[in-house]
């Protein structure tokens, strides 16, 4: 499952491997793995150029120091070698499979047990009404805020 960490963190660390050996043989299961992760890794990563310089040059296999001067060269931030090692072992595949569990709830709640839905009211996305997605509001007529955790997370 895309959602168990130790997952992430396999398939993180021999992606290359992989991809090379799934690269032609369709008829195979893990061609369609490393496709759905391909997806995933799109989807979790997008929105956050820090952590896609990295999976990419680690991917790539660049070292700590070549990572950092990329992403001062291109970030403006200095991080240190082992702060790398600790996103790359640690919070970049929790924020992965985070994204995972997340997909998973809107199919779930899209297709097997339906479930209520809400629009935030600055991104204008439409996300599950539920505490992964909003924050609990008593004075609002549905129960929740009407921006999302991230909008509001993104607004302080």
């Amino acid at each position: 499952s895309f959602q168990d960490v130790t997952v992430i963190e396999a398939l993180l660390t021999h992606y290359s491997a992989l991809k090379e050996d799934s690269w032609d043989r369709f008829d195979g299961d893990l061609w369609y793995i490393m496709q759905d992760f391909d997806i995933l890794l799109d989807k979790a990563l997008s929105n956050n150029p820090y952590y896609e310089t990295i999976v990419r040059m680690k991917i790539d296999g660049r070292t700590n120091q070549e990572i950092r001067d990329e992403l001062q060269l291109t970030l403006g931030v200095n991080p240190t070698p082992e702060y790398i090692s600790t996103l790359w072992r640690n919070r970049i595949p929790k924020h992965i499979a985070a994204v995972a569990h997340n997909e998973y709830l809107a199919w779930y709640y899209t297709y097997i047990k339906p479930g209520k839905w809400k629009t935030c009211s600055r991104c204008k996305k439409v996300k599950l009404a539920n505490n992964i997605f909003f924050s609990k509001n008593k004075t609002s007529k549905d129960g929740w805020y009407s921006m999302c955790k991230e909008c509001r997370n993104k607004k302080r």
